[in-house]
This record gives structure tokens, sequence and C-alpha cells, in this order.
């Protein structure tokens, strides 16, 4: 008969890996690339400077550079899992490191990553979500209440987080192959005079008029699944966050995982 230990230990492996593999969204972020795409609706504003008057190509190229000189971003968004799950995260990026929280359907797993280190902390709720039968579930909370699993960056299972938690993948992801875009128009977004780039699925990218920094990405698809929302703010505002304290870290590597 396994102990409780081992059970506990197999189920804890088994809804981390469903929750944030299984679960994930249905694409990365969207490529600001391709020929035209159609056309958007956009409230008319004038640029601060004459970012106006570059190309699409140029605009993109500058949003680029802007984006990867920042030390730190914080990203929000919302969308959709592949099973139908609506699914949002609020994390603070920098170059080495980020925290924040996802929250799916309506339960909350905090993480932090330092270097190639990751820190998961689940609610009661996300075990009780993920987690069957109830016993099982009980178990599993009363083992993480108040922890953080501490699992290698490097780890297959929790590997796909690396597009959306750090910032040089996020930035990657959405500038990749990004010629060929075309111009959107302006729009204030979140109080921000913004120029938009749009691709061949409609996507729009909204960057600052006047630093080309990135604002919003909407995503638009044509399912429930399909559609995005990126918003980025607090450019070089973020604090590098700090390793949980050592009372409080379970190392995954003494459950097996």
């Amino acid at each position: 008969m396994f102990s409780r230990r081992l059970i506990t230990t197999s189920v804890l492996m088994t809804v981390l890996v469903a929750g944030c593999s299984e679960s994930q969204p249905t694409g990365t972020p969207p490529t600001i690339a391709g020929k035209a795409g159609p056309s958007t609706s956009a409230t008319p504003s004038k640029p601060a400077t004459r970012l106006d008057a570059l190309t699409a190509d140029q605009l993109a190229e500058k949003a680029e550079s802007a984006a990867e000189a920042a030390v730190g971003v914080r990203v929000r968004a919302t969308m959709t899992t592949d099973d139908g799950r609506p699914l949002t995260f609020d994390l603070g990026l920098t170059r080495t490191a980020a925290s924040g929280t996802l929250t799916i359907n309506g339960a909350r797993l905090k993480i932090r990553i330092i270097g190639r280190t990751v820190y998961l902390q689940a609610s009661d709720a996300y075990w009780r979500q993920n987690t069957k039968p109830k016993k099982e579930a009980d178990m599993v909370i009363e083992m993480m209440r108040g922890k953080w699993l501490k699992v290698a960056l490097t780890d297959e299972k929790f590997g796909q987080l690396t597009t959306f938690v750090r910032k040089s993948a996020l930035f990657f992801d959405l500038f990749d192959h990004a010629v060929g875009s075309r111009k959107a128009g302006t729009k204030t977004v979140g109080g921000i005079p913004c120029i938009g780039l749009v691709d061949a699925q409609g996507n729009t990218l909204w960057v600052d008029a006047t630093n080309a920094r990135p604002i919003r990405l909407d995503q638009p698809g044509k399912s429930r699944s399909e559609r995005m929302t990126f918003t980025f703010s607090e450019y070089n505002q973020i604090k590098e966050p700090k390793a949980p304290p050592a009372a409080q870290i379970t190392d995954g590597k003494s459950l097996g995982i």
C-alpha cells in the first residue's frame, strides 16, 4: 500500500502539470506579421511625435527596440484555455525574473521565477478545481497550504510558462517576423495616444505614439479560445522579486517532481 506522502506527491505532480500545461491557452502571443489585414476602427488622436510618419516596418522595429531596452514591464492578459476556461494573468517581468498571479476559472496560482528557478503557490480553490476526488484534494491542500513549490525552469512540465513569464521570450514571440504589418491609424489606449500595427490575421498592436513602447495587443480571433488581450505598463518600474522564505518552500526534488 502506498504511503500517504507518496499518494499526495503523485497527486500534486499530476495537478500542477495539468494546471500549468494542459490548460495553457491555444497559442502563444501572436506575432505582428503578414501582409495587410482587415481594417480596424480607431478614435482619431494626434501622436505626440513624428512616429506617425514612419512606415509600418520602421515603427515595428522601433517598438521592438523600445521593448527590449526596458528593464521591466507589467503585463496583464485575458484569454481562454483550450478547454474553455477563462484565464487571466498579472505579472511584473524583468530581464531575468517574474512575479505575479495566474487565475484559471477563478482559482489563483501565484508565480515567482528567479533566474532558472520557479516557485508556485496555489490557492485552495485551485487544488479543489484540479484535484479529484475530494479526499486527495484535501491531502494536497493540507500539505501545500502556505507553501511554495520549487521546481527548475528547465523542467519540461513547466517550460511552457517561460513564454508568458519571461520578458525576453514574450517580446520575442510578439515581434518575430514583424516585417509586413500595416499601420491601423491612431487611438487613445488607457489615456496614452497610440499608433496601431495590424497583421494579416487582424491582430493589432498599439504602441505609444511618443516612444513606440507596446501598450496593448488585441487578438480578436474567430473563437473564444483564440481571443486574447495583452496590456503593457509600468515600464522600468518593476522591482526584482525575491525568493520566498526558506521555511515556506517545498523542493520539488524531494517530492520527485
